[in-house]
Formats: structure tokens, C-alpha cells, sequence
């Protein structure tokens, strides 16, 4: 047997009793015992020393994730909680291990691009950044562009970026990788996937990527993502549903300094009825104003007509406002002369080139404490994932979120995400004031608190030997977390169900109520019904007020019972054309007799 196969053969054994481990089959202890013991072994067996560190660890990268079943891994943090550094850590050591080449989709964003290149151009070990874009500091506009620098890669790219739509998914970057795998077999690739909850689920996107998990040349395909995963669905749900994902280790816990929901000021306010966005923070800001000094987060909806009505009132409440949308990225400020708007535009390169918060900081933030005024953010969709707003010297102090800026849970943490971040430690910290409704925040409180499950969860796997997660643990652990906050009551799973049978099984069941529940729940118990042409009717859901077979009621047997409606007494028939089938069927969960 080769050294390499023995190798992968130990390497499973190491997943398997870890596995034990997480059951309470083995203990730590003789886990990490058993461990010494093999990988003894593996050190001992290392290969001839004219044969490369790097062929070795390519060809056991390759192998392995064959035993494990799948190239798919989840990295999972907090909103701004440093995901970028753990992807940037992964790709330094995947290239200087194997010389994998990595290639980074951001949320389909130039400024998410630019700000993920300026971050992976300071990172030491990683080399060269390669971008792919329609910008003017692009270094490939295609995938042709793209091959020709990579084929022989003198210049020694280690990372490509782009953004995550379709022409570079389904055309640039597929064509590339297929023809890289036609002729330059020997290159391997590693894909990330940014915000992959928002860019990755689509079922054309989906169906790319399972191929491009069949190409030899690619070896792992991360999903980075603070919200993976809600009611509503997700990565899970797409990528899980059969075979699991495997949960990344993490490079590093938690940050002390970290910022979450949990820190925030948080003052509930409830929209009124019809009531936008724009009317819901004017409603605060006219009872709270901001002051000079202030920095604030408060996003519009979806459409642009929104941005400029949330501008118009932040500018009325005398703030400087910094928009951020598909059509303009700039500041606005009423002239203190003649109290016309005026508003300038960021340059475009800079937006392409440069992190959004070094461009707020010096376009706006500066102007902003010159002329003694608050800064406010807002915006639509292109606030909402991702970038990083703040930076020493300028955090958020307010935050207003109001109705029709997000369509889903995971989307309304993301604009919450904004606000979060390992800031505790910057000079002038202080919590945030935060407005929004009850259900909104406490959509983002479980959102936050299940990804920081997935990362415990993470943490009982190691590097290659990782926690797997699919899509119905997710679920049954997002529905314990709702029903512990009191966001969902929990499933009582069938109720009981006592029947009699024929026309005097209504007598019965009656006298059956004053028996055994009258003294528990009060009341008085069924009225008598009468038939209606033959035949006995009830009403059940929006199904209307008639006569019912068995099979209807059973599959609707849970229907009406809750906190103030304690049973249910329905007619329903073995043959719903036959009256001679009739019975009455008493359904009710076990209750707490009343004190």
C-alpha cells in the first residue's frame, strides 16, 4: 500500500472517531491520544525527499476531498466580523502549500470588488490581486484576457476578484476555468464565494457552480456568509439538502472587541399603518433630531424615487447625506446661502479603486465636522451587504430602520450589519442608538445568534476533519432558537382525538366534554348541530362550512386549536356520500387544568 493511500486511510479514521467523539462514543482525551499515535505514523511515512512538499500536499488536497464526499465548505462569522481575513488567511496558505490560485466573487458590487482587492493587496503572502472587470484598473476584461495572463502566470498572480453576476459566472470565469482544465491541467483552483447566501442560491447559479465542483482543477468551493441560512431558506437549503456542507474551522474565535446586536441601544418603535420608510424616520427624528457630530445609518427602500425622499427629509433635518445607490454616489447638502440642494457626485475611479469608508471619511466625514452637521448614510440595495462603513474616528451613533427597506430575515440583518464590527476598542466608543419594530430586530437577534451557533458548531471539527451540517439540523436548530425568543410556539406535533360513532355520537361526545374537560378549560362545551339536506355540517379553515370526509379532517385534524381554542368537535363521514358513515370526532391537546 502506497504511503499516500495509508495516509488518506488514517486521515478517515481521524474523521470517524471525531465523529465519535461529538456523540459521546470516545472522550477528548483518548481522542487526542489515538491522534499522536497516527499521526506519528503519517510523519513517519513522509515521502522521498526528491519529491516536492508541494506535489504531496496538492495530491492530498485532491484525494481528500474526494473521501469526504464534497468541495463544499461554509465559512460563517458575524456581520463584520472578519470574514475577509479568515478567506485572505485561507488563501495565503492554500498558495504557498500548493500554489492554488484563488478566485473571489464578491456581492455583485465594484465597490465590494475594490474594497476586497485593497484588502488582499495588503495582506502579506498572498502576491499579486488579478481583477476582472468592466473598471477602468482591471486587468482582464474577459475571459480571453483572463487566460493569456494566467497560462503561464509570469506575473505571479495568486488571487483573482470579480463581481458575482452573471457575465463573469456563467460566461468570463466558467470559460476560463474550463479551458485552464483542457490546458493547464496542473493549475488548481480554490472559489469563494462572498455574501454567497445573496449571490450563490439562484438555481441557474446553483447548477454552475455543481459543475464547476465536477472540474479536476477545482479543489474546494467556499460559501462566506454571515446569514447562510433562515426560515425563508438559504445556502442550506440549496447546497444541503442531501449532502452536507462542511463547516469551516475557524482561524480565530470571536473578537472581545466584537459589536453585535446584543450592544446595541436598542429603542423599539413600531411602524404606523401604511407608513414608508421615509415618514417612519421622519417620525423619530422629528421627536429625536440628530446633532452635529452624529453619524447615522438610515436606509431607504428599494426603488430610487425612495433614496431621494429619504434625502430630501434627512437634508430638511439639516444633516449632510452621503447616497449610495445604482445611479449615484455622492453627498448632498443644502446651501446655507441660497438654500438650494447641492449635491457631488464621488469620483468614479475612486469608488472603483478605493474602500467606501476611506471616501466617506475624506469626501464627507471631513465636510461634515467642518461644518459642524451629522452625516447620514442611505441608500438601497448597494448598503446592504458587505461593506464596511466605519473606521476609527467614525462610528455610527444612530441607526433607523424602517418598513419596505428588506424583503426577508436574513436581508434585514445584513442593513443591521452595518452597524456591527470589532469597533469596542476604538478611541470613543459608544453603543449605537438603534430604532426599528419588535419583529424586525428580532429577526437580526436570530439571525446573529444562529450564526454564532454555526460557529460553535464549527469548532467541534478541525481542519480537514470538519463539523458537517446539512439543511434539517439548521432548521430544527433556527426552530428551537424561535421558540426560545417566543417568536414561534413550539410544535405540540398531533393532537388527541376521541371518536363516537352514528347519530347519537354527538349526545356523547358532548357528555364526554362535561366529564373529562369541563373543569379544566370551563365553557360550555359543543352545541348540538342540526343537519343541513341530510347530512351534518362543520367549518373548517377557508374551506367552508360543509359536510366532511375522514381524510379531510385528519389532514386538517390540528386546524383552529391554540392559546384561547382549546378543542374542536367536528362531524365528518367514512363516505362522505353515505350518511350511515357519520362519526364525531372530539380533537383537543392536553391542557393544564385552571388555577
Amino acid at each position: 500500500m502506497s504511503s499516500i493511500k495509508q495516509t488518506l486511510e488514517n486521515l478517515q479514521i481521524l474523521r470517524e472517531l471525531k465523529n465519535a467523539v461529538n456523540e459521546g462514543l470516545l472522550t477528548q482525551e483518548e481522542f487526542d491520544e489515538t491522534k499522536k499515535v497516527i499521526l506519528k505514523g503519517i510523519k513517519d511515512r513522509r515521502p522521498a525527499s526528491n519529491v516536492t512538499p508541494a506535489e504531496v500536499s496538492t495530491e492530498l488536497v485532491v484525494q481528500s476531498k474526494t473521501q469526504n464526499g464534497s468541495k463544499f465548505y461554509l465559512i460563517v462569522k458575524p456581520e463584520q466580523a472578519g470574514k475577509t481575513m479568515e478567506v485572505l488567511q485561507r488563501m495565503v496558505g492554500s498558495y504557498r502549500t500548493s500554489h492554488t490560485i484563488s478566485i473571489i466573487f464578491c456581492d455583485n458590487s465594484l465597490l465590494q470588488v475594490s474594497q476586497t482587492k485593497e484588502r488582499a493587496e495588503n495582506m502579506e503572502g498572498l502576491g499579486k490581486i488579478c481583477e476582472i472587470s468592466s473598471s477602468p484598473g482591471q486587468h482582464a476584461r474577459n475571459s480571453n484576457d483572463l487566460y493569456c495572463l494566467l497560462e503561464e502566470n509570469e506575473e505571479g498572480y495568486t488571487t483573482i476578484t470579480c463581481c458575482a453576476n452573471s457575465t463573469q459566472i456563467q460566461g468570463n470565469i466558467d470559460k476560463f476555468l474550463k479551458m485552464m482544465d483542457r490546458k493547464r491541467k496542473h493549475v488548481k483552483f480554490e472559489i469563494y464565494f462572498d455574501e454567497a447566501s445573496k449571490v450563490a442560491v439562484s438555481d441557474k447559479t446553483s447548477t454552475k457552480i455543481r459543475e464547476w465542483e465536477r472540474l479536476p482543477n477545482v479543489e474546494k468551493i467556499y460559501f462566506i456568509d454571515a446569514t447562510p441560512e433562515s426560515k425563508e431558506g438559504g445556502l442550506l437549503s440549496v447546497y444541503a439538502d442531501v449532502t452536507p456542507l462542511n463547516l469551516c474551522y475557524p482561524k480565530g474565535k470571536l473578537s472581545p472587541n466584537y459589536v453585535g446586536v446584543a450592544d446595541f441601544d436598542h429603542v423599539e418603535f413600531e411602524p404606523m399603518s401604511g407608513e414608508n420608510c421615509v415618514g417612519y424616520a421622519k417620525r423619530i427624528l422629528d421627536a429625536n433630531p440628530l446633532k452635529a457630530g452624529d453619524y447615522a445609518f438610515i436606509p431607504a427602500g428599494f426603488k430610487i424615487k425612495s433614496h431621494s425622499a429619504m434625502r430630501d427629509m434627512l437634508i430638511e433635518q439639516g444633516a449632510l447625506v452621503v447616497t449610495l445607490n445604482g445611479e449615484f454616489k455622492g453627498l448632498s447638502i443644502k446651501h446655507e446661502v441660497d438654500g438650494e440642494t447641492h449635491s457631488i457626485e464621488f469620483n468614479k475611479k475612486q469608488t472603483q479603486t478605493s474602500s467606501i469608508n476611506d471616501i466617506i471619511d475624506k469626501r464627507a466625514w471631513s465636510i461634515a465636522k467642518e461644518l459642524n452637521k451629522p452625516l447620514v448614510i442611505t441608500g438601497g440595495m448597494v448598503p446592504g451587504r458587505g461593506l464596511s462603513f466605519q473606521k476609527p474616528g467614525m462610528m455610527f451613533t444612530r441607526g433607523i430602520f424602517g418598513p419596505n427597506i428588506a424583503t426577508n430575515a436574513k436581508d434585514r440583518s445584513q442593513k443591521y450589519g452595518r452597524l456591527k464590527g470589532n469597533i469596542r476598542g476604538w478611541l470613543g466608543y459608544t453603543p449605537c442608538k438603534v430604532h426599528s419594530s419588535k419583529k424586525f430586530h428580532d429577526e437580526c437577534v436570530l439571525q446573529e445568534n444562529f450564526g454564532r451557533w454555526l460557529q460553535q458548531e464549527a469548532f467541534k471539527g478541525e481542519e480537514g476533519i470538519e463539523t458537517k451540517m446539512n439543511q434539517d439540523t439548521a432548521h430544527q436548530e433556527l426552530e428551537r432558537m424561535q421558540v426560545e425568543m417566543g417568536m414561534k410556539n413550539p410544535d405540540r406535533g398531533d393532537p388527541t382525538i376521541v371518536k363516537f360513532e352514528g347519530e347519537e355520537g354527538q349526545e356523547q361526545g358532548k357528555a364526554w366534554f362535561t366529564e373529562n374537560l369541563l373543569s379544566i378549560v370551563g365553557g360550555r362545551g359543543p352545541n348540538l348541530r342540526e343537519k343541513v339536506k341530510g347530512m351534518y355540517h362543520t367549518s373548517i379553515r377557508t374551506l367552508g362550512n360543509r359536510a366532511y370526509s375522514v381524510e379531510e379532517l385528519d389532514g386538517n385534524k390540528g386546524c383552529g386549536l391554540g392559546a384561547k381554542e382549546k378543542w374542536r368537535f367536528h362531524p365528518c363521514y367514512g363516505d362522505i356520500n353515505d350518511p350511515t358513515t357519520l362519526q364525531w370526532w372530539f380533537i383537543y391537546y392536553p391542557v393544564e387544568p385552571v388555577v
